[in-house]
């Protein structure tokens, strides 16, 4: 399943928008666009939790094999990573 909204209207005040990609364990990822949180797949308490987290993208397993242990990582610095995976991947352009 995929479910995918967006605003395409003008408003007045800031909108924002949810996209959410999920598809069953045993099949293929559905979205190459996000990572999985390390709260989700690896730390959380519920088995149940950490298995439907755990089929990973490839911007997701990238992410794993540079960061580690993510949680001591200040944001700044998972955001860029996050940006420098997206200029190896092709899914940023670097600025000229």
């Amino acid at each position: 399943s995929v479910l995918h909204t967006a605003t395409a209207r003008k408003t007045n005040q800031e909108r924002k928008s949810v996209q959410v990609y999920y598809g069953h364990q045993h099949q293929p990822y559905l979205s190459e666009d996000s990572i999985i949180p390390t709260r989700l797949w690896k730390d959380h308490t519920d088995s149940d939790v950490r298995d439907f987290y755990s089929v990973f993208n490839r911007k997701t397993r990238e992410y794993i094999q540079r960061a580690g242990d993510d949680s001591d990582l200040p944001l700044k610095e998972v955001l860029e990573l996050l940006v420098e995976i997206d200029y190896e991947t092709g899914k940023r352009q670097r600025p000229d």
